[in-house]
């Protein structure tokens, strides 16, 4: 074999998942536990050419700064291989809440989302949010007077998209958000390296995947 068919690529990935911790699906905990052995399983497939090196899950759970005292909440970057048990009992530990308010903060989750701590391990890195929601998000600063609301959050759709072209690395980053929120469909397409379902099936998932791993 010749030495150019004997290359392999390197991937550290790092995948932050953002939950709507108002579903109110009582089986919502096990259903994303389903979809991240589902993204696992499709990386492993879809990595035939590519070392995975690194993988890490984290999870960040947002509600409504109005109605809940902890609107946002994020855990560690968690090792997949060696870490796969503490992450999924740290997603049955999640407190799911059917709140009267059909309202969350989305937008802000992403922001915290965006700022994680990713991974600068090997020479191919992919940077890969993922937001599943199912109901409206708020306006971004229209919740900015509680006590619990973040500093430093872009005050509109504009600054948002601005902070996600300029923050993270284009190479990197990947932003797949699932969500009926016509709001979040209709302007994040004109996010770059951005991908909008309103509901997701198997056979996206492998979509996704396969654009985590390729090129742009």
């Amino acid at each position: 074999m010749s030495p150019i068919n004997e290359l392999r690529f390197e991937y550290s990935i790092d995948v932050v998942i953002c939950l709507d911790a108002t579903n109110r699906n009582s089986n919502f905990n096990e259903v994303i536990k389903q979809r991240i052995l589902s993204c696992y399983n499709e990386f492993e497939i879809e990595s035939i050419d590519r070392d995975i090196e690194e993988f890490r899950i984290k999870i960040i759970t947002f509600k409504n700064f109005v109605v809940n005292n902890e609107p946002i909440k994020e855990s560690k970057f968690f090792s997949f291989k060696e870490e796969k048990e503490q992450l999924f009992k740290y997603i049955d530990n999640i407190n799911f809440t059917n709140q009267v308010n059909d309202e969350n903060n989305a937008l802000e989750a992403f922001v915290t989302a965006m700022n994680s701590n990713w991974t600068q391990a090997s020479h191919i890195k992919r940077h890969v949010i993922l937001l599943f929601s199912d109901s409206q998000a708020v306006e971004l600063e229209k919740h900015k007077n509680s006590e619990y609301y973040p500093k430093d959050m872009p005050k509109n759709l504009t600054e948002l998209q601005d902070l996600w072209e300029n923050k993270m690395s284009r190479r990197a980053k990947r932003f797949f958000a699932v969500t009926p929120d016509k709001t979040i469909n209709d302007r994040m397409v004109e996010f770059s390296n951005t991908f909008v379902l309103e509901t997701i099936s198997e056979e996206d998932i492998s979509s996704v995947i396969r654009m985590c791993l390729g090129g742009l």
